[in-house]
């Protein structure tokens, strides 16, 4: 028979409760809801109490094994340093500062680049889609004034455009190690790109994003229909739709 853990609600996930809290803040203040700060919160106190000692966020969901990811942590950070905007509970600093040192002390050789505590669901060479990650860790550098936060943007940033060919396609920006990419992974890149380059004034990095950008904008449809799967001069693989990787354009666009 089919495995009941295929339906309803899955286990909590810290990555994901970590950059929806941004929503419920925003979505609070369209609405003139009170409880969905009151749960906003709430969901921060949760990741201060199951993250590691070190400021590390699990990989996956509670119950997977306990191994701590980049990317995950940076999602988080997200959500604590705007509980803290909001609340200025020291705490939710704190901690945010905690898990942002963690990734500039797992940075490879100051490249920018992480090959440590990636996520055991993708391949090891999945690295390029952390940009997303490290823009949190800009935001905070530049709240704070640590100067290191800002500068681990920089390098993050232009590992990134290291790695676009000449018609602005990522290389190492798929979760499979494949010669297409998924559209998921390429949006977090552009995403993350442009939010690094607004947020450092830096135009290369928000050209760069506009060059991916534009490119996959020319493969939607009328409906709104882009390939889940882009190839290295951006033709379509497939013949299925992404909905969460269009989902990420429609924002960034």
């Amino acid at each position: 028979g089919r495995k009941s853990n295929c339906f309803g609600w899955q286990p909590s996930y810290p990555e994901t409760t970590g950059y929806i809290i941004p929503t419920f803040i925003n979505a609070a203040k369209i609405l003139c809801d009170n409880d969905l700060l009151r749960r906003a919160q709430l969901m921060a106190d949760w990741e201060l109490n199951i993250m590691f000692p070190n400021g590390s966020v699990l990989g996956g969901h509670l119950g997977t094994p306990p191994h701590p990811v980049i990317f995950n942590t940076g999602q988080v950070i997200r959500g604590l340093h705007a509980v803290y905007k909001e609340t200025k509970k020291k705490c939710y600093l704190d901690r945010a500062l905690l898990s942002a040192n963690w990734i500039l002390k797992n940075e490879h050789n100051k490249e920018g680049k992480w090959s440590t505590f990636g996520s055991s669901s993708v391949s090891k060479e999945a690295l390029v889609h952390n940009i997303y990650a490290i823009t949190p860790v800009i935001s905070l550098g530049i709240e704070t004034g640590h100067e290191e936060f800002k500068k681990i943007g920089e390098r993050a940033g232009n590992f990134t455009i290291s790695m676009q060919n000449d018609v602005g396609w990522f290389r190492n920006c798929d979760f499979g190690n494949k010669d297409d990419a998924l559209l998921h992974p390429i949006a977090y890149t552009v995403d993350g790109l442009w939010d690094a380059g607004n947020l450092l004034n830096n135009q290369k990095f928000i050209l760069a994003a506009k060059n991916a950008l534009d490119r996959i904008l020319l493969k939607m449809d009328e409906k709104g229909f882009i390939p889940g799967r882009l190839d290295k001069n951006w033709r379509g693989t497939v013949d299925w739709a992404c909905l969460t990787g269009i989902a990420q354009i429609g924002i960034t666009a």
